[in-house]
């Protein structure tokens, strides 16, 4: 039996327990008791991140600083994840009226687009359609976030873009459209990652996993406290399935540690009146299998 996925749980049985409870509350269905129920378990499982070094090379796409691979706005959005660690579906929410340029700040997750499925009277999938949410994944999405000249630059860039096409964008206009002319949601937005990562020779993973290397990053190299990472995430609760380590970072934690014990000396006064020393030679351990 295949583990079953949190989207599963979220779509299927998450529902289905609700029904039962207004059942239950309208007593259709005295004898039931929600606390006996075994609700199915949730199987999460490592999101991979990209190396290192093939973080640099984005880096470095985006910043224009590859001679032979100039840095194309239509990799705009995936540029906005890389940078804050949005969601899919809030970079395709956003719109104009979420940028500030005097404060220095714009809202994610006041809108989001996802792609919901249509279903007929019998319950059988018949196809898909957009949707655009008034609102975000949780309370907490719905978040301001710092701007910054990076990505004050991309908005004003994109914006400059329309300008050049005979186009003035309204305050409630996407910032991001397809060329269906359809706001980006999860899917195309994947799409586009794979053809940045082709494009620059990389790993193809999941657009979603910008936003797992965002906060790592935070975490390991900022030293980011825990409410930060919270409120830039736009969770109620650290997710501790988001960070992610090896033993560089390790090692590097650890180095931190055993800076206080610098000025550890191998013997002290008391040792050296009592002719003990602190220093203990270990036998050398006999190899197996010689």
């Amino acid at each position: 039996m295949q583990p079953i996925t949190g989207k599963a749980v979220k779509e299927i049985f998450a529902p289905l327990k609700q029904a039962l409870k207004y059942a239950m509350a309208d007593n259709k269905m005295p004898c039931i008791s929600l606390e006996l129920l075994d609700m199915p378990k949730v199987v999460k499982g490592t999101r991979e991140i990209r190396t290192e070094n093939e973080q640099q090379i984005v880096g470095d796409y985006f910043c224009n600083r590859i001679k032979d691979k100039p840095f194309n706005l239509y990799y705009a959005p995936i540029a906005i994840m890389d940078a804050r660690g949005l969601r899919p579906e809030e970079v395709g929410g956003l719109q104009w009226k979420d940028i500030n340029y005097e404060n220095d700040s714009f809202w994610a997750g006041r809108h989001t687009v996802v792609k919901n499925g249509l279903y007929d009277d019998n319950g059988k999938k018949i196809g898909e359609k957009i949707v655009v949410e008034d609102s975000g994944k949780t309370t907490q999405a719905v978040r301001e976030l710092p701007l910054g000249n990076f990505l004050s630059n991309i908005f004003k860039m994109k914006y400059q873009e329309y300008i050049d096409k005979g186009i003035t964008p309204k305050a409630t206009d996407f910032i991001f459209y397809t060329k269906a002319g359809n706001p980006y949601y999860e899917q195309p937005l994947r799409e586009m990652y794979k053809s940045l990562a082709k494009k620059l020779r990389i790993s193809e993973i999941g657009c979603y996993s910008l936003r797992h290397e965002y906060f790592t990053f935070l975490a390991q190299e900022t030293n980011a406290d825990q409410e930060s990472i919270k409120q830039l995430a736009g969770w109620s609760q650290i997710v501790p399935t988001y960070f992610h380590s090896d033993n560089k970072h390790k090692r590097k934690a650890t180095n931190e540690v055993d800076k206080q014990y610098e000025n550890f000396t191998a013997t002290n006064k008391e040792d050296e009146d009592l002719g003990i020393s602190k220093i203990i030679q270990f036998p050398v351990s006999k190899v197996v299998n010689e």
